[in-house]
């Protein structure tokens, strides 16, 4: 059909060039464009109260106010201009103390006062975001963080000197901060949970910090945008100083968030587990700057879908189990798998039983002087309420200093107890060193809600160094172990969530691992007993120069039941950002028989099934059809719609 279509338009043009016979075809007039256009503006998703004013200026040659308008109740105006090509939208232009909404679950600190809001009332603070915007993009525009982010990287002329300097910009913000699909990155009305919770999720991080809402949220802006051009300019440790400011908060929000979402379906929750293993790959940055994608100059949408093939042969080469890159990878997430299960042992059964024996023998408010329990010295001073420990305890060899940090006993309401623990625990299997470490025990008050429900959580969180034969795992631990009454009045304690991120050192090199379990049905009724249930969703992220990719962050997915004996080889689950890519896909099965299906940044997404040879599946670019796959002479690909065929392997 291409070539009778082909040959019939050199046809027309002689016809046209005749005269076209009796008469002259008419042609219609094109219809040009409205004068004006309705931008539909939302702003701080869900944190901003009525009133606030927002305009809409032009950039195209000049800098003229096109219109304004004041937000509603839901942080959205509409606001009607004369059409440009592009826009710019300033939210609060004249930098005012507003009043927002706590947008914490469990409520806000303010800090200039310390004075403690409940979710959902107002606090104020100074905040000032802006976004530009193509006119092409539609008339939705989302005004945030993120948008504020890429906006500041704008007028300060970064990547001025590319075809599409705004584009690029949001597509390297994009890879900062784990989002997929640049042009959908910022908008919170996106139909992917991922993408529109995330969004909240760095408004909250950018406009707060620990639970404490800024009094000037512009001073964060100003800071993350500054290390961005930093590292931008090849300082590397500038993305480890911005990290500080978002990445713990971004995932106490998404945490939040998964524990009260009723409407959350189970396909939900488990994209939004993912996403937080994702999220906390980015305590260990890329050895080298992110980068924008390289497919942002290429113009048509099937060669930005034949970048993305080339790439996935580089990153499927570089994990096959031939490759020294496979055993480096499958050495250490093994290796890391045993130090994070002894670990885990340690945490959830040693210490706890220490503490609760401690703490029985030796209360707070006890008089000074030394105690003995069994083989382990006490050493307890009241008036700084602090246990000094030595000997051993059930196995354990301890030289640690207990501190209580605060505790409340309330019988009416919730209780909490606090304490940081600083020393090192040893055991047959390994040798613990803890900095700070706090645990933070959490009961909450009796109500009345419907079972299965949270009747309180352990949470850990600080530094350690693990020693385990010749292997030294050195980073942080970020914790919540939920306790739960199911629905015939058992209790149990059940993981929520467990980071832990650091360095590998091994004798021969060192790597930056970061291991995340994420309960993506904390009640699930079915659960079993364990702390950890099978369901849980484990992602390691391996963080290294691999061969054939240099600088890489690859996010592995695979079994819990796994982790002590991970490989790879025929079926690859991933998150991974290398060269500027960030792309997630699911690989299963072998050469003949597979399915394959993902998504790049660039908007590209797939979904192939080959089964003994026979293929079914479509290549996507931005929900347009743009390719689907083939078998020819047994070997799979895409035939994509410029005629061309590009074999998958």
């Amino acid at each position: 059909m291409k070539f009778q279509v082909l040959c019939f338009l050199p046809l027309l043009a002689l016809l046209s060039a005749c005269g076209g016979g009796s008469g002259s075809a008419e042609v219609a007039p094109e219809t040009p464009p409205p004068s004006t256009q309705t931008l539909e503006i939302s702003v701080l998703h869900g944190m901003v109260l009525p009133g606030t004013r927002v305009e809409v200026h032009s950039v195209d040659g000049s800098t003229a106010l096109l219109g304004f308008g004041t937000t509603n109740s839901e942080g959205k105006v509409s606001v009607t201009v004369d059409r440009q090509q592009n826009y710019r939208v300033v939210f609060n232009p004249l930098n005012e103390f507003i009043a927002l909404k706590c947008p914490l679950r469990n409520g806000c600190v303010t800090e200039a006062t310390n004075r403690f809001v409940a979710y959902g009332a107002a606090i104020n603070s100074r905040v000032s975001v802006s976004a530009y915007h193509n006119a092409a993009h539609g008339s939705k525009i989302d005004v945030g963080v993120l948008s504020d982010l890429v906006a500041k990287l704008y007028q300060a002329g970064v990547y001025a000197d590319r075809v599409k300097p705004l584009e690029t910009i949001q597509s390297f913000v994009a890879n900062v901060f784990g989002h997929i699909g640049f042009e959908k990155a910022f908008q919170i009305e996106a139909d992917d949970i991922r993408n529109s919770v995330l969004v909240k999720a760095l408004d909250v991080a950018g406009v707060t910090q620990s639970g404490v809402v800024l009094s000037n949220g512009n001073s964060a802006l100003t800071t993350m945008s500054r290390r961005l051009r930093e590292h931008l300019t090849g300082n590397v440790q500038a993305v480890d100083e911005l990290n500080k400011l978002w990445i713990n908060d971004t995932l106490d929000y998404m945490q939040a968030e998964m524990l009260s979402c009723t409407s959350c379906t189970e396909a939900d929750r488990g994209r939004l587990a993912r996403t937080r293993a994702v999220i906390a790959s980015r305590y260990h940055p890329l050895a080298t700057p992110y980068m924008p994608s390289p497919a942002i100059d290429l113009v048509e949408p099937i060669a930005k879908a034949k970048q993305n093939m080339t790439d996935f042969r580089a990153l499927y080469y570089s994990l096959d189990s031939e490759t020294p890159a496979y055993t480096t990878v499958i050495s250490d997430v093994r290796n890391i798998g045993t130090i994070v299960d002894q670990f885990a042992t340690l945490v959830t059964e040693d210490l706890f039983d220490l503490f609760a024996d401690v703490l029985s023998d030796v209360p707070v408010g006890s008089k000074d002087g030394n105690y003995k329990l069994g083989a382990l010295d006490i050493n307890y001073t009241n008036s700084s309420q602090q246990w000094v420990l030595k000997g051993t305890y059930q196995g354990l060899t301890v030289d640690a200093t207990v501190t209580m940090i605060s505790f409340r006993i309330d019988a009416g309401g919730d209780s909490r107890i606090e304490a940081s623990l600083t020393g090192s625990v040893v055991n047959p299997e390994l040798n613990s060193t803890l900095n700070g470490v706090v645990f933070n025990l959490v009961s909450f008050a009796e109500n009345a809600q419907p079972k299965p429900k949270s009747t309180g959580y352990i949470a850990v969180d600080g530094d350690f160094l693990l020693r385990r034969g010749a292997s030294v795992y050195e980073g942080m631990v970020r914790s919540r172990l939920e306790s739960i009454t199911t629905a015939d009045d058992v209790n149990k304690q059940v993981l929520e969530s467990v980071y832990l991120s650091g360095e590998l050192r091994r004798t021969a090199n060192t790597s930056r691992v970061t291991i995340s379990l994420v309960n993506p049905s904390l009640f699930l009724e079915s659960a079993t007993a364990d702390i950890i249930p099978e369901h849980v969703v484990t992602g390691v992220s391996y963080n290294d120069t691999l061969e054939g990719l240099s600088s890489s962050s690859l996010t592995l997915f695979f079994p819990f039941k796994d982790l002590n004996s991970f490989r790879i080889q025929d079926n690859i689950d991933v998150s991974a950002s290398f060269a500027g890519r960030f792309m997630e896909f699911n690989f299963a099965g072998s050469s003949t028989t597979f399915i394959y299906s993902g998504r790049t940044q660039d908007d590209i997404n797939w979904d192939f099934k080959v089964d003994d040879r026979i293929p079914a599946g479509f290549k996507y670019f931005n929900g347009t059809k743009i390719g689907e796959v083939r078998m020819l002479k047994d070997v799979p690909g895409v035939m994509f719609n410029d005629g061309n065929f590009v074999s998958i392997f």
